[in-house]
């Protein structure tokens, strides 16, 4: 498996869950791909993800933002954030 992506649904919307790809694969647009095809699931409809700290960025890239502080999740920084 090169990548994946959960998407989850709800009655307040959407929830991506997780967006993983292989290391061999990164930087090659993966990613990107599997957040296209989860956004046009999404369509205008609220959703949400708690994001890597680092990685906040390329999720601000598709119009989330953060929603509150960063926070500790098993060692990672985390920050939640919100779409739409």
């Amino acid at each position: 498996m090169l990548g994946c992506l959960r998407l989850l649904e709800d009655a307040d919307g959407f929830r991506i869950g997780r967006l993983c790809t292989a290391r061999t694969v990164r930087g090659h647009g993966l990613g990107r791909q599997l957040m296209e095809a989860a956004l046009a699931e999404v369509g205008d409809a609220p959703c949400v993800l708690d994001s890597q700290e680092h990685l906040a960025g390329f999720y601000r890239g598709y119009g989330f933002v953060p929603t509150g502080p960063a926070y500790d999740w098993d060692g990672v920084s985390h920050v939640p954030m919100r779409r739409g």
